[in-house]
């Protein structure tokens, strides 16, 4: 991946993560957070081999970004990010659907959503997923915020 690449997917995080996760942490969290893209790599993003990044371009534009693992029959999404100026045009579902394409001996896609994020419950109940659990949740060292756990089974995934 080349710097310009990087600086874009860089940019798009930062600008998702602020959307995301602004109204939910103080900003001082969040400046910490996006402080983590300033550096080479992206080796905090994806931290065992056997997860995958996917990344949405659209005229050379980075548009969005997943995360996801297979482990046994689960397939689990650490973040599908499309800044909310590029959301409602299929990114983030092609992104998913994409992930789950590549896995394809899995029986349950699993994520955590911020519960504040609405945008994010209901993205991911348009494709089928339910709250399972409600508790906190460290998503990044330091931060414990109020998250939902939902799943679908592949019969529910739509």
């Amino acid at each position: 991946m080349g710097d310009g690449y990087c600086a874009a997917l860089r940019s798009m995080l930062r600008e998702s993560w602020l959307e995301t996760y602004g109204p939910e942490l103080d900003n001082v969290v969040v400046a910490e957070m996006t402080e983590t893209l300033s550096s080479d790599g992206f080796g905090e993003l994806v931290l065992m081999t056997d997860e995958q990044s996917l990344i949405a371009t659209r005229d050379g534009e980075v548009t969005g970004s997943a995360i996801s693992v297979q482990r046994h029959a689960t397939v689990y999404f650490w973040g599908c990010y499309v800044p909310k100026r590029r959301q409602r045009k299929g990114i983030g579902s092609g992104l998913v659907r994409k992930a789950i394409a590549v896995d394809h001996n899995w029986n349950v896609a699993s994520s955590i959503a911020v519960k504040s994020s609405i945008g994010a419950r209901k993205f991911y109940k348009s494709l089928g997923f339910k709250v399972i659990l409600e508790g906190p949740f460290e998503n990044m060292p330091g931060p414990i915020v109020p998250s939902l756990t939902m799943c679908a089974t592949k019969q529910e995934f739509t």
